[in-house]
This record gives structure tokens, sequence and C-alpha cells, in this order.
């Protein structure tokens, strides 16, 4: 009881926090935020390996969390400040009977968060193999039907295999990117997938994408199947300016227009 109790307090400090900045601004630090942290290390450590279950605040979703997901976005997911920009992106946008194509998945919140809204299969792409026991759990754990695709979105076509560097400490980090990769380990030898094969493949009406700056070029051409509805993370820190401005670009010379924004992350629609 002491931990919800403390958790709760958490919670609500959080919520306060992201009330009074908007989702449109960056994320800072909310204070005495990484001795909060360090006590969710403290807890997963104390697990001995073993999991533990939390409801997402905003989505209602049933979350298995353990040491592969890592103590900042553990304390992230039970204080409801995870995935939140593109979740609120999904309301209201996704409908029942749509059929999406999460690329990026994670763990995956927004994979498991679209079944519930459309009460369909949704196919999740995730290059991160540790990943893919924990978005299976959590999909039984909220009945949904999700496949779990392994290997990742490149713009070169030229390859049928890059090197993926995945960060041990935060998941989220992993990607082509060296720059993330702290621990300095050999990188995956990742299978390369075409964008244009799942698109035609799964005939997608809704496509997330969240690949960590991997959306440079994707849509600076036309594919036989084009999605109606479009939630794309754009990595500003990592593409810069310019090359982000032209992933926008790209899609509205496509004939797709921005309906809303959260943070860096964009839903188009066509």
């Amino acid at each position: 009881m002491q931990l919800l109790d403390a958790i709760n307090q958490l919670k609500k400090e959080k919520n306060d926090s992201i009330t009074e900045r908007g989702l449109m601004e960056v994320i800072k630090p909310h204070r005495n935020e990484e001795q909060h942290i360090e006590a969710f290390t403290i807890l997963l450590e104390s697990l001995n390996n073993n999991d533990f279950q939390i409801i997402h605040e905003s989505t209602e979703l049933k979350i298995e969390i353990n040491h592969v997901v890592g103590p900042r976005i553990a304390y992230l997911l039970c204080l409801g400040d995870y995935e939140e920009s593109e979740i609120s992106l999904m309301k209201n946008f996704i409908e029942l009977d749509d059929n999406v194509l999460d690329i990026g998945a994670g763990m995956r919140l927004t994979s498991c968060y679209a079944a519930k809204l459309t009460n369909n299969e949704v196919i999740a792409v995730e290059p991160d193999a540790r990943l893919h026991p924990l978005i299976i759990k959590n999909a039984q754990l909220n009945n949904a039907s999700i496949i779990v695709i392994d290997g990742c979105i490149s713009s070169n076509a030229n390859s049928s295999v890059v090197d993926f560097y995945i960060n041990h400490e935060e998941f989220w980090f992993s990607s082509l990117n060296k720059g993330k990769n702290k621990d300095h380990k050999p990188p995956k030898k990742i299978k390369v997938l075409q964008l244009e094969n799942l698109l035609s493949k799964y005939q997608p009406t809704v496509l997330i994408l969240d690949i960590e700056g991997a959306e440079k070029y994707l849509f600076n051409k036309k594919y036989n199947h084009m999605p109606n509805k479009i939630i794309i993370e754009i990595h500003f820190q990592i593409l810069g300016s310019q090359q982000a401005s032209e992933v926008i670009n790209d899609l509205t010379n496509l004939g797709y227009r921005i309906h809303n924004i959260a943070g860096s992350s964009f839903a188009f629609i066509r």
C-alpha cells in the first residue's frame, strides 16, 4: 500500500506538470525526477527479473513492466507520461474497423490501444527482439490481436540488413543511429523491411511511425497503397529542422494535410 500511495502521489504531481506544460512543449525534468527514477531502479532490482502490471491511466490498458523496460520508462508509464502525444492523437482519429500498421512498435502501448480502438488485428513492426515477448504479453493482457514482425524500415532500398544499435539502459533510444549507443556494444544485424511491401501486403488505413529519424526520405515518393491516415513522430533532434521540414513537405506533396499536432508527433489525413 505504501508503494501504491507513493506512485499515486507522484502521478498527481506528474499530471499537474503535464497540464501546466501541455503536450506541445518539450518535456522538462520534473523536480526530484531523477530521485524518483532511482527509486524505480531499486524497485525493478528488488523484483529479481519478475514482472509487475499497471493500469495505464489514459487508455485503461493493462501493461506489464519488467527489467527490459528500464526504470525511466517504468516511471513514465506509471505516471502517464509515456507516448502520451501519440495516444492523444489516436483518440477520435483512429476509428472502429480501421486497419493499423504500427512501425517502431517498442513495447507497444500504441499497438494495444489501436487494437482496442479498432477492434481489429494490428501489425506491429519492431527490430528489438527483447521487446517482442512484452508486446505479445501486453496484447494477451488486453485481449488484443497483434502480429509482431521482426525487422526495421530504412530509406536505403539497396540493403537487406542494417546495423541496429541497442541501448540497454533505455530501449526507446535503440536505433540505426550510432550516437544513441551509450554502452558501445557492437550493433545487431537487423533485416530491412521495405515500406512499399508492408503497405501492399497489409493495406492499412492507418500508419503509425516512430522510427527514431529513419522517417527521412520515406515519403519522397508515392507507394501503390497509401493509408488514409498517418501518425508520425518526427525526430527533429536527430534530423535537424531542415530534414524534418522536408518530411512534412513530402507528405503534403502526397496529398496529406495536418489534422493535429502533439509535441513532435503529427496526425496527417488525406
